[in-house]
């Protein structure tokens, strides 16, 4: 496209030019010196000709870069007639004298370089009522207008310059400023970034890669699960109660409701919508899109996040887990191809860590991480046999709490920490207690190296089947989380898929503290042995505690997202989603369930330590800040 037309001044009014002389001499300057240039016209596009055909900077590059025209075969000089309009940033300005200049510029990540000389500018036929002296007058005063962050469109031929061999676009045409640059473009800006991000972004080309890698990680998870046979599907955001995960959400209301009941919350998991899909069909389905968690933000935190969750019917823990170390294995082999990346992206010491983890020989060669049983391995780190403590007993927190005192296994102030709340009951405590024993003694167990996390205890998890652990006598989840170096990237499970037991654990996970507040035996099922005409014996389904659970973003809610439970200042408020327990009851086929958050992921592949580098305007504290500016500025305040 090319620039065609003109806009009346919007400096016009007074009011106008009071704003914008708020913001600094160096803005009042600059305003100034175009407008008496008649340079702040701001052009609308056309399309361009096939005699003047647009190209983009990376175009330019591929089509006249060193790759095709380094060689001696080319000497100095055009390059062909061919004649095309380039459009950029301004990078840098090198003018030698008045007559002639080099400009760098900048678009999508490629630079090409301009030269214009005045000579080279001049029209075979100049317009009637312009000489030359005029011509070289414009051609100055758009020169010495000109700046670093301009941007410019330039009409001219390709040329391979005597001096240094280089292909530039030698200007056929006086350049056109299309849009200038007001504010300064600084050369660097390392403090306040968040809170300048498009300068930031402008100059700063490394924080442009946790971007990038976003768009491309989020492209190769979408042909990972075209390639395995998942359909992609969109789940509600808003609805009247926030499900899937226990966590605080975001309120709202809806003014035209027909319904007295106007107050709607922002989801915090697709969870339950997927698995209703799941019942009604759909074998392998999932979703990419964003969730919100009202509660704390910190490194690795942020209260909206994106998360991807996927569901296959008839797949086995192993299998999920199997399918997790495949689609690592793609993401290692395919991002560090991808175009544009700067250097050092993706980060070389996670994909090393990835690609390091191949077992097998030949073409049976594939990833496969360490797995690391949760009780077990926790006994062993201890010295404590979780079975003797008969946690499901009313003293059963009690005698924990005494347990880990004396075996120096968590310090008083993280103790108090975890039973703090009593209306989290005493299954929310206990699960509290697990959480901080897991990240203590068990999330760093492989440093610099993948591992899974397995078979939590079962009342940390009320949305997965359960089994007793058959070296630990403890009933435990049929469940995996990855981690690497503490920082937990996925979470997986096969999903509670009996509706009788998933009411059940509703119910004690309202509670917080386990136990029915309803006879369920209306519905033919005892907690021991199931249904009441099973006659194999069973024992006790574990009581569903706890501040944890629901979906396979995490039951601790931090495992996939940017803002997780496990950072909540408050309760979230139990609800029972009964419609879900009915849904159930048509038959939902055994399910393996899945949940990543994107955020993180694009961290570990980053090698970015802040969750806010990953995101294009930084975490929700910085995104907040733009308003307050928006404020200040309104109140000439600045």
């Amino acid at each position: 496209m090319v620039p065609d037309g003109n806009r009346t001044d919007p400096l016009s009014t007074e009011g106008q030019v009071a704003h914008f002389n708020k913001l600094g001499a160096g803005v009042r300057e600059r305003i100034d010196q175009l407008r008496q240039a008649q340079a702040l016209k701001y052009p609308r596009m056309k399309r361009a000709s096939k005699e003047k055909p647009w190209m983009s900077v990376p175009d330019f590059e591929a089509n006249y870069g060193p790759a095709r025209f380094s060689n001696d075969a080319f000497t100095a000089g055009d390059l062909g007639k061919e004649i095309i309009t380039l459009g950029g940033r301004v990078r840098s300005i090198r003018r030698v004298g008045s007559k002639l200049a080099f400009i760098d510029v900048t678009y999508d990540f490629g630079l090409a370089q301009i030269m214009v000389d005045w000579k080279s500018t001049l029209p075979s036929l100049l317009p009637e009522g312009i000489d030359e002296k005029q011509h070289l007058a414009s051609f100055k005063n758009v020169m010495k207008l000109m700046k670093r962050g301009d941007i410019i469109s330039v009409t001219g031929f390709p040329r391979k310059t005597e001096k240094t061999g280089a292909v530039c676009l030698s200007a056929a045409e006086i350049p056109e400023i299309l849009s200038p640059s007001i504010t300064a473009l600084p050369d660097t800006i390392s403090e306040g970034r968040m809170r300048n991000r498009h300068l930031d972004l402008l100059v700063n080309k490394s924080s442009w890669g946790p971007l990038l890698l976003r768009s491309h990680i989020v492209s190769i998870l979408r042909k990972v699960f075209e390639d395995t046979k998942f359909l992609e599907v969109s789940t509600p955001i808003l609805a009247s109660n926030a499900s899937g995960a226990v966590a605080t959400p975001f309120e709202t209301s809806h003014r035209s409701s027909s319904s007295n009941n106007k107050s709607l919350a922002l989801r915090i998991a697709p969870e339950l919508w997927l698995k209703r899909l799941v019942v009604s069909g759909f074998e392998r389905i999932y979703e990419l899109g964003p969730a919100f968690r009202d509660e704390g933000m910190d490194l690795s935190h942020n209260p909206e996040f994106t998360m991807c969750e996927f569901y296959m019917a008839y797949a086995t823990l192993d299998e999920l887990i199997e399918w997790t170390e495949n689609m690592l294995g793609v993401l290692a082999r395919e991002l560090p191809s991808m175009r544009g990346l700067p250097e050092g992206q993706p980060d070389g010491k996670f994909v090393g860590a990835i690609v390091n983890a191949r077992r097998g020989d030949g073409k049976e060669k594939r990833i496969e991480f360490p797995r690391v049983e949760f009780l077990p391995t926790l006994e062993d780190k201890l010295g404590i046999r979780f079975k003797d403590l008969e946690m499901h007993l009313p003293s059963g927190k009690e005698r924990l709490v005494q347990t880990l005192v004396e075996a120096n296994a968590l310090d008083a102030s993280e103790i108090r920490t975890a039973t703090a709340k009593e209306e989290e009951g005493e299954g929310g405590a206990v699960s509290k207690l697990f959480d901080l024993l897991a990240e203590k003694y068990l999330e760093t167990h492989h440093k610099d190296v993948p591992f899974f996390l397995t078979h939590q205890p079962a009342f940390m998890s009320p949305l997965s089947k359960w089994f007793v652990c058959p070296r630990t006598g403890v009933a435990v989840a049929a469940r995996a989380e990855l981690f690497y170096n503490g920082m937990e990237l996925a979470n997986m499970y096969e999903e509670e898929n009996c509706p009788f037991e998933q009411r059940r654990k509703f119910l004690g996970q309202k509670k917080g503290g386990g136990g029915e507040e309803e006879d369920l035996g209306a519905w033919g099922w005892r907690g021991d042995v199931g249904f009441a005409a099973t006659t194999s014996a069973a024992p006790s389904p574990p009581p569903a505690v706890g501040g944890n659970g629901g979906g396979s973003d995490g039951e601790n809610a931090g495992a996939v997202d940017g803002g997780g439970e496990a950072k909540a200042e408050g309760k979230a408020e139990g609800h029972i989603d009964e419609q879900y327990v009915e849904t159930l009851l048509a038959g939902m086929p055994p399910t393996g369930g899945w949940g990543c958050g994107v955020d993180r992921l694009v961290m570990l592949f980053s090698g970015r330590e802040r969750i806010a580098d990953t995101l294009p305007f930084g975490n929700l504290k910085n995104v907040r800040a733009y308003a307050d500016r928006s404020r200040k500025l309104a109140r000439g305040e600045v």
